[in-house]
């Protein structure tokens, strides 16, 4: 079964998620403290749609008057 190295994945998923939303400053610093795991995709998949929506909510929810998308 194929695997993922998840902390990577989780470093660029974080890092496009914040490029995405223009929030108060624009100035979110997000620290991430991961060590290097590999996951089966049957495990990464799951999970990272529940960080994307975790992320993504709080990034609409912390700022809901100064937050918007940009748009591609």
């Amino acid at each position: 079964m194929e695997t993922l190295d998840f902390a990577f994945y989780l470093r660029k998923l974080t890092g496009d998620l914040l490029s995405s939303y223009i929030v108060g400053n624009g100035k979110i610093d997000l620290k991430l403290d991961l060590e290097q795991i590999y996951l089966e995709m049957d495990t990464a998949v799951p999970l990272g749609i529940i960080v994307n929506e975790l992320v993504s909510n709080s990034l609409k929810h912390a700022f809901p008057r100064e937050r918007k998308e940009k748009s591609a």
